[in-house]
């Protein structure tokens, strides 16, 4: 029972949030980082929002198109998740994941 009227502007406003932020990190000057991944950033975080509405809309789902729209939710949450503890430098930062996790 997922609301597709939720989830496809989720779905695209989540796509120009990720392209941004991985557009504005590869290498563009570093003024046009500043404001470009906070926007792009804040973005992609309200097209998760609605996404998550609209496949938790009247329950958990059981379409086929709801679960895979769920995996590339998890697996773009977990990629990132995955290289901000990678290129951290903080031991503090590996510590409170782990303790989240557990």
């Amino acid at each position: 029972m997922s609301n597709w009227d939720l989830m496809m502007p989720g779905m695209g406003l989540t796509a120009i949030g990720v392209a941004g932020v991985t557009i504005s990190y590869s290498g563009v000057a570093h003024t046009f980082i500043d404001g470009m991944h906070a926007l792009t950033g804040l973005t992609m975080f309200i097209g998760l929002i609605f996404l998550s509405a609209g496949i938790l809309d009247g329950g958990v789902s059981t379409s086929n198109r709801a679960k895979a729209t769920t995996l590339v939710i998890i697996s773009i949450v977990l990629s990132f998740a995955t290289f901000g503890l990678t290129m951290n430098s903080s031991n503090y930062t590996i510590t409170l994941a782990g303790l989240l996790m557990a």
